[in-house]
């Protein structure tokens, strides 16, 4: 996933003309539905907190999914996009539905996201796209307090002062696999493994919860059991 800074006028009005001309025929693909979230994040592994952007669409394609091609989001007033490729965003599904996207869309310096409107493209192989928006209110997130985790006697705990939280798990390279509601008592490494089929016994998982007051999610990590 790619974070670039362009320095041209109105680069969003730019992109979507360029994507327009190049179009060829075909079906065009909608997007259905779009859920994102700042997200305040401790990386253990590299001693830094940092903002990222969770962001996913429920996209509908007459030709299919596997004709979906590229996310671009996009700061106008920043010149600022990303670029979400087809092989890097994740696949969530919930029910019959299938959302694409990714949970670590961030500044390249690690700085905070900006905020204001951000235009949402979809386009597939042949050039037809579909648009929405996303806004991120300006806000300065301070005092979190990160939760944190040990694992003893088999089972993963959880330290958070909110409620309530979710342990995240993961294969190696971060592919997600599956969340679980954190209760009292602790999360058995058994009740793990035997959900997520096939999970390597080396996985990593990260901590989440939500800070309702500052309007943000709260994740720490990666964790190993």
């Amino acid at each position: 996933m790619e974070n670039i800074r362009l320095r041209l006028p109105g680069f969003a009005a730019l992109l979507i003309i360029a994507l327009t001309l190049y179009g060829c025929s075909g079906s065009p693909p909608e997007v259905l539905n779009l859920i994102y979230q700042v997200n305040a994040v401790k990386d253990r592994d590299l001693d830094i907190v940092s903002q990222k952007l969770s962001l996913f669409i429920l996209p509908n394609d007459p030709d299919g999914y596997e004709d979906l091609d590229v996310i671009y989001i996009i700061h106008d007033s920043e010149e600022l996009f990303w670029t979400l490729k087809s092989d890097e965003w994740q696949k969530v599904t919930r029910g019959r539905d299938t959302w694409i996207g990714s949970n670590s869309i961030c500044m390249a310096d690690n700085s905070d996201l900006p905020s204001g409107r951000y235009p949402i493209l979809l386009k597939d192989l042949s050039g037809e796209k579909a648009e929405t928006q996303m806004f991120i209110k300006k806000r300065r997130v301070q005092k979190i307090r990160f939760p944190d985790s040990e694992v003893r006697d088999g089972r993963i705990f959880m330290k958070s002062v909110y409620e309530p939280s979710e342990i995240l798990v993961y294969e190696r390279g971060e592919v997600f696999k599956r969340s679980f509601a954190y209760r009292e008592g602790g999360l058995l490494l058994g009740e793990i493994f035997s959900t997520v089929k096939d999970l390597s016994y080396d996985f990593i998982y990260f901590l989440y919860a939500y800070d309702e007051k500052q309007d943000v999610g709260v994740i720490s990590g990666p964790y190993s059991p």
